[in-house]
């Protein structure tokens, strides 16, 4: 039952300020032998438009979390630095829309997950999502949390 757990959920959350004009991200983790895993976490942020003309740099690094799923209880935190930083192409041939960039980070290392009867979750929270959002009051205050669940690794 060892495969590849993509997960994505963002959500409110609060923590430590790492960037700021965060758009999105996710968490993957991929079976590498017993217990052992790459763990990967992108980080889309808003790197310039007309809205957010000077906009944060990437996080140099990301701090993400293992949780009893049960219990809640942190086991350990990884700390994970940012591999590359790339400007995304947006559109295609037909349409390319203009004022818009957006930079992917990804952030890179190889874990080590114990066992545990009850499973875990990952969780990596970032701080601020960018200003043009109107459906919450205050986005570059409000943070965004990635989140996966992982069955016992056993």
């Amino acid at each position: 039952m060892k495969k590849l757990l993509v997960c994505l959920l963002i959500a409110f959350g609060s923590a430590q300020s790492f960037a700021t004009h965060i758009v999105g991200g996710d968490i993957n983790l991929q079976y590498v032998g017993p217990n052992t895993y790459d763990l990967t976490v992108r980080v889309y942020k808003d790197c310039g438009s007309p809205v957010n003309p000077s906009p944060a740099g990437m996080p140099t690094s990301v701090q993400v979390g293992l949780f009893d799923l049960v219990t809640n209880a942190q086991n350990t935190t990884w700390t994970i630095n940012l591999t590359s930083a790339d400007t995304l192409s947006l559109g295609d041939a037909c349409y390319t829309p203009d004022g818009i960039c957006v930079m992917e980070g990804i952030f890179t290392t190889q874990v080590t997950i114990p066992n545990n009867t009850n499973a875990w979750y990952l969780s990596a929270q970032l701080y601020a999502r960018n200003g043009i959002i109107d459906n919450i009051t205050g986005p570059g205050s409000t943070g965004m949390t990635f989140y996966c669940e992982i069955p016992d690794p056993e």
